[in-house]
């Protein structure tokens, strides 16, 4: 144990000890992360409303880098796998930068996850025996599985192997060997099993094919590989760590043939997806052509396109691919975007594009996934350089076992005090950008949020919004039509909304409603003053001009509802203004106005008692209460026809069936429909 204690300080003092340009570079990484300690503050406090998911694409940039760098981790046994099963020797001597890149990706990949999660206090629910861990039937729970068992099969092999050569001891092989080739199997299966999570998915037609979880290796494959030569590459030219150039010739062999296979693996699919156009084909029409007049991802389409093929190209010639200072890095940087490209936005995004009802709705990353996307990559990068140069100490024989207590490297090589003097600005700068997020963040109120707006009659009733108590406001305004949805708590005050067909597994008592005469501007109630004396009743319901009430209704002979058709008494009960009146004269309450609207508008009250039209709100459970909310909550009835809300531009047509240009098919098949039902009707006679 006390071996190991002098282990883990050597290595961290060593990892975080540099000359100027080390510092600059992690100085940089902290610069990155610094907004995204806001933004994920931000995020967690908010909820995913700063996101741009929304309900038709739920999947973005963050589950993009997940699916990324899930590949990268796994890439990690192309170093692995020539070094212990065909005992490349040069390999060998640095295949442990190889898992420390497979460390970091997955600490990426837990970050982005968590990101998505947006309440990681939640995590617990997927954890074994204390939460719900739907396994083996959940394809997610295996997931979750392999990629923790991957990451600590590799942090185990790591730093046991670079706490051996610390120590100057063999390995113990009986431990480590079988501890490598498990890790070898595992790294196919984290990418393997990832694949099946999305393309298990029969509604998303563009994953739904047994040929991706091999494209997913393919890919894998391909830019992990360059991402570790690049780093060879500059960990060669910055460290006196031999990096052979057998080593980079078999890694970028390695690159050029699963590029190869992957390039090919697209092409196929293209051409079986085209060739006879289906619906299954419409997410891949969108991504590459752009559909409906819906394009955003069709300039990263050809873009990944355009470099993948520049890199093989350029990984293919052999004189090129030799090239280590400019064209080798070159094809790999080339590979290495391609891949983030095809495998991410050009992956995720265009598989929830159209929906399974043919819905389009683009999807672009809000700028805090942006921030965040590039905070989480700088602090994967800033892990896998202090991992690395750690790393490299142990394996130039710089951070070894000293026989006195004291650290071996403080008191060999360095002064405590110069130490400290080295480390402690990117120390400082790193726990500075940790604090000072969380400290300059505050709950934003969004920008489009009215300060006030109008119950239902915005000619005479406006609402200033006010807190009635924390984290409760007077009113609830709509950020799209600065119109009330509700006042004070949904649930609080309400009232069963009484007998009626209700759609649903639940009872008349479960369906509330706000009472709606607490809000009316003149409700005392209206009989104080219409009760036949102090206000006669009508001697008739012939509209006539109203001299009275005009802030509700300017001109009583031009009502803006029904277009002239009707007047005040077609709704308002004559002899008891407490209440409405319907078309059979039968009195309807206040609180219950979709009754009367009902009688005309018979098609949008179907929608609203199923649910389509309206809003509703509630619990779930059977016995709690169901918020509904009635017409005039939305709608002013006295001005409908000039104060309505905004029409929702429709979504586009549904497609017509393949190999139909036409409603011809419908039309005909409607017409068969007819005459067989006309025909079965004779033969019942």
């Amino acid at each position: 144990m006390k071996n190991f204690i002098k282990f883990g300080i050597d290595f961290w003092v060593y990892a975080l000890m540099g000359g100027r340009r080390y510092y600059v570079w992690l100085g940089f990484l902290c610069l990155i992360m610094l907004p995204m300690f806001l933004g994920t503050y931000l995020q967690l406090v908010n909820g995913m409303i700063v996101t741009n998911y929304n309900d038709q694409v739920s999947w973005g940039l963050y589950e993009a880098q997940f699916i990324f760098l899930v590949g990268v981790a796994a890439a990690s046994v192309t170093v692995v796998f020539p070094s212990y099963v065909y005992h490349h020797k040069k390999l060998k001597e640095i295949v442990v930068i190889g898992e420390m890149l497979a460390i970091s990706a997955v600490f990426m990949v837990l970050l982005f996850i968590v990101a998505h999660m947006n309440r990681p206090d939640r995590f617990w629910h997927m954890m074994p025996v204390v939460g719900i861990f739907n396994w083996p039937g959940s394809m997610l729970t295996w997931d979750v599985i392999v990629i923790n068992g991957y990451l600590t099969l590799n942090l185990i092999a790591a730093f046991y192997y670079l706490f051996k050569k610390y120590t100057g001891r063999e390995l113990n092989k009986a431990f480590y060997m079988p501890l490598v080739y498990v890790s070898i199997a595992w790294a196919l299966s984290i990418h393997t099993v990832t694949a099946f999570l999305i393309n298990t998915l029969p509604a998303r037609p563009m994953w739904f094919q047994s040929m991706m979880p091999i494209k997913f290796i393919t890919t894998a494959f391909a830019a992990g590989p360059s991402m570790i030569i690049v780093a060879f590459l500059i960990i060669r030219k910055n460290t006196k760590l031999n990096v052979a150039d057998e080593a980079l010739d078999l890694l970028s062999q390695i690159v050029t043939w699963c590029l190869g296979i992957a390039i090919f693996l697209s092409l196929s699919e293209v051409v079986t997806e085209l060739y006879l156009s289906t619906e299954h084909s419409f997410s891949l029409q969108y991504l590459m052509f752009g559909k409906h007049g819906f394009y955003s991802l069709v300039i990263w389409y050809w873009t990944s396109v355009v470099l993948l093929i520049a890199a093989f190209i350029i990984l293919l010639i052999p004189k090129l691919r030799r090239d280590h200072s400019f064209w080798l890095p070159l094809g790999c940087v080339l590979t290495f975007a391609g891949v983030w490209i095809d495998k991410g936005m050009g992956l995720v995004v265009p598989a929830f594009i159209p929906t399974p009802i043919g819905e389009f709705s683009e999807y672009t990353p809000s700028a805090i996934e942006i921030i965040n996307t590039a905070g989480y990559w700088a602090a994967g990068l800033f892990v896998f350089t202090v991992l690395s140069k750690g790393s490299i100490g142990v394996l130039l024989g710089e951070v070894r076992l000293s026989e006195a207590w004291a650290p071996g490297l403080l008191s060999q090589r360095v002064k405590r005090g110069e130490a400290l003097n080295k480390t402690l600005p990117a120390i400082i700068l790193c726990i500075s950008a940790l604090i000072a997020g969380p400290a300059y963040a505050k709950e934003p109120r969004p920008a489009d949020e009215p300060a006030e707006c109008f119950e239902s009659r915005e000619a005479y009733s406006t609402v200033e919004k006010k807190e009635i108590k924390p984290g409760v406001t007077n009113v609830k305004c709509s950020k799209t039509t600065h119109a009330v949805l509700w006042f004070g708590d949904p649930l609080n005050l309400t009232e069963p909304i009484g007998p009626m067909p209700v759609e649903g597994a639940y009872s008349n008592e479960e369906a509330v409603v706000k009472p709606r005469t607490k809000q009316l501007k003149y409700f005392l109630p209206c009989t104080s003053c219409h009760n036949g004396k102090m206000v006669p009743y009508p001697a008739s319901k012939k509209p006539r001009q109203l001299m009275m009430h005009q802030d509700i209704v300017p001109d009583s002979l031009s009502l803006q509802h029904g277009r002239g058709a009707f007047w005040c008494l077609d709704c308002h009960n004559p002899t008891n203004r407490d209440t409405l009146i319907n078309h059979k004269g039968e009195p309807v309450s206040f609180n219950q106005p979709q009754k009367l609207c009902g009688k005309c508008h018979g098609e949008v009250y179907g929608d609203w008692r199923v649910g389509v039209h309206g809003k509703r709100i509630g619990q779930w459970a059977k016995g709690g209460k169901k918020r509904w909310w009635v017409c005039t909550e939305c709608h002013n009835p006295h001005m409908v026809q000039t104060k309505r809300f905004q029409p929702i531009k429709p979504e586009p047509a549904p497609e017509y069936p393949r190999t139909r240009t036409k409603a011809d098919y419908e039309k005909a098949h409607e017409a068969e429909l007819v005459s067989k039902t006309a025909e079965a009707a004779e033969v019942h006679k």
